[in-house]
């Protein structure tokens, strides 16, 4: 988010520029001493996804200031020009040095300015963010059963492997859920909500390896997305009763991908879902322990959609998080930088996006959306809906619509 206003003349409405050094004016003087005589313009900007900062103790708002040349052109400025030199004000009084950083105590909107201009200077220099408390919510832990699709013999050694994988798979996601993987986003949010590996079968028997159902076929991959071989595996038993399991299928594909399915929030029956509810996850994703993908696809079976979308509208429903145009699709995937539908640049940081570039941030709306869902659909494996199921089958599939109708929600 940025704010660059003109300081001696007046601006036109498109242009945001601050002159700062300007002969005759001794406050724009005393800011710029000991910067090089080339910066003419300063640009104000903060981290935050939405102009928010969740106060938790942890997150930090932290500001930037960017120098241009008199062409507009930006000027590399080094923290030992700034620092002690350049100081931002903020509404409540606090003035910051370099670093910029700013934790907020109590709830209410702060406005920063660059320190020393006069009001003139600063009436559209300002920058507001709005300080908000983290909502607290009850720890929420979902059994996780992994179903793991594969031609090959899975032998002691492999369960070994797979033991391994499991846990990090595990332990990834509950960091990503827990915001515990280092956002540097302000507006970052803990979900509360963690998982555990399964332990025991439908029928009640301990599984011999915590969150591992190993589900033998007789091709090394299940094809494509809409091929029959995946479902036909799904509805042969292996689809756990989810208001037990949050089932993920694991195995290799032709084409690479992984999806998930909506929530269904209002379902024709309660009992059991119209499709096989849960996350497919590419074998390659499984695999790799610096994959983000399965904290993506459990997201979309929460009710979260992709940050990007048309330009015309909020494509995910949250205003908290980025909104871009996805146009070069998955080829634009690991671009780290982006700009907006507002036309500002901002450095991607949302589970919802593409891409494996390092994400690290569920948006505090993001949350809510999480936790609706947790409380309304019936197919997730929570205290509520556990008690209050009327069938003890672990798994069937008569209920099933035909699978020409089942719908799929890709990556």
């Amino acid at each position: 988010m940025n704010s660059i206003t003109k300081v001696r003349f007046a601006p036109a409405p498109w242009i945001l520029f601050l002159l700062i050094f300007s002969t005759g004016c001794e406050d724009d003087d005393a800011i710029v001493k000991g910067i090089p005589e080339n910066i003419r313009y300063l640009s104000l900007s903060h981290n935050s996804s939405s102009a928010t900062i969740v106060i938790n103790n942890v997150n930090v708002l932290t500001l930037k200031i960017t120098a241009y040349d008199a062409n507009k052109k930006e000027i590399f400025l080094p923290s030992s020009q700034t620092n002690g030199f350049i100081k931002i004000e903020a509404s409540d009084g606090h003035v910051l040095d370099y670093p910029y950083e700013f934790k907020p105590s109590r709830e209410g909107t702060y406005s920063f300015r660059i320190k020393g201009l006069s009001d003139e200077a600063t009436l559209n220099g300002l920058i507001e963010v709005k300080a908000i408390l983290e909502k607290k919510h009850a720890q929420v832990t979902l059994p996780v059963i992994f179903h793991y699709i594969t031609n090959e013999e899975v032998t002691a050694n492999k369960k070994e492997e797979l033991t391994i994988e499991l846990e990090q798979n595990l332990s990834r996601i509950n960091m990503s859920f827990g915001n515990l993987r280092g956002s540097k986003d302000p507006n970052g949010s803990n979900a509360y909500i963690q998982f555990s590996l399964a332990e025991k079968k439908p029928e009640g028997d301990l599984l011999e390896v915590k969150g591992l159902d190993v589900v033998k076929i007789n091709t090394p991959t299940i094809g494509s997305i809409n091929e029959e071989i995946f479902l036909d595996v799904v509805y042969d038993g292996n689809f756990w009763f989810p208001k037990k399991y949050i089932n993920v299928w694991v195995a290799r594909t032709d084409d690479g991908y992984s999806w998930a399915f909506y929530p269904e929030l209002s379902p024709s029956s309660s009992t059991f879902p119209n499709y096989p509810y849960g996350v497919f996850l590419n074998a390659v994703a499984f695999h790799n322990k610096e994959s983000d993908f399965l904290a993506h696809e459990i997201g979309h079976i929460l009710n979260l959609w992709h940050v990007f979308d048309d330009c015309n509208k909020d494509g995910d429903l949250c205003a908290d998080t980025w909104d871009f145009k996805n146009d070069n699709g998955i080829a634009m995937a690991n671009s780290k930088f982006l700009w907006s539908c507002s036309g500002q640049s901002f450095i991607r940081n949302n589970y919802m996006d593409y891409g494996d570039f390092g994400k690290d941030t569920f948006s505090a709306q993001q949350v809510e959306r999480m936790r609706y869902t947790l409380d309304n659909c019936p197919f997730l494996p929570t205290a509520k809906n556990i008690s209050g199921r009327t069938n003890a089958y672990p798994y069937s599939t008569p209920d099933m619509k035909p699978k020409d109708v089942v719908s799929l929600r890709i990556n």
